[in-house]
């Protein structure tokens, strides 16, 4: 069972490492090339098991999960509205064979790349104000205002590409890969923020965001191992 502030489920061509990523007008805010991990900040969740970040020989994140939930959170925000471009590149060994999007105890993912939307007291309305200063008293820290889950799921016959979160109408899942047929590959996949947050909340975003990634196994008692080459944010 994850916590109210999780950025898992409960709301919350190659780079250097081989050929590198396709060039862009402006060099990108965020340039997550995966050298070591001094950017990230670790979000662990009470009486769970953490999930595994490593560095690999080859300059990869390495994210292993084993019955586990633990996120990592890149320590720098952003705006979305200048910088929607979010980039990045992954391989997936294996997806979880009881994995569902639609089901709270199918919520996990061998890997999520996750936008979380900060929260904005100026922007929300009372009752909303004071649901989230009880959230801070709790955990802390405000949770995210919203969050766009990006995730490689297990089930390629999902009916839609943006899913409800089973946990919390505040998230949604975006699905990027499902299936076995692209696992054990690279891929890179693109995503344009303020397009999916558009259409996934009906609503413009808040001013500021950071990015997550995650490997949850926790409600599917199962293990997976994941990587992520590189990760960018960029105006186009």
């Amino acid at each position: 069972m994850k916590s109210a502030l999780a950025l898992g489920g409960s709301l919350f061509f190659c780079s250097a490492h081989g050929a590198t990523p396709q060039a862009t007008a402006l060099a990108p805010l965020l340039n997550e090339q995966f050298d070591q991990m001094e950017n990230w900040e670790a979000l662990t969740f009470p009486l769970q098991t953490d999930t595994a970040y490593s560095i690999t020989p080859e300059g990869y994140l390495c994210a292993s999960s084993n019955d586990s939930v633990s996120a990592i959170v890149l320590a720098k925000k952003f705006q979305p509205a200048t910088t929607p471009i979010l980039t990045w590149r992954w391989n997936v060994d294996n997806t979880l064979s009881k994995g569902d999007a639609q089901q709270k105890d199918g919520d996990d993912f061998p890997l999520r790349v996750s936008v979380c939307f900060k929260f904005d007291p100026k922007s929300v309305s009372a009752s909303e104000r004071r649901w989230f200063k009880m959230q801070k008293l709790v955990w802390g820290d405000y949770p995210p205002y919203r969050v766009l889950h990006y995730v490689f799921a297990n089930r390629s016959d999902l009916p839609e590409n943006i899913l409800p979160c089973p946990y919390s109408d505040r998230a949604r899942i975006i699905v990027k890969r499902s299936g076995s047929g692209d696992l054990k590959q690279w891929h890179q996949e693109r995503a344009n923020i303020l397009e999916d947050f558009r259409a996934a909340f009906g609503e413009e975003p808040p001013a500021d965001a950071v990015i997550s990634i995650m490997a949850d196994s926790d409600n599917t008692h199962e293990s997976s191992t994941a990587y992520v080459d590189w990760l960018q944010v960029s105006s186009q």
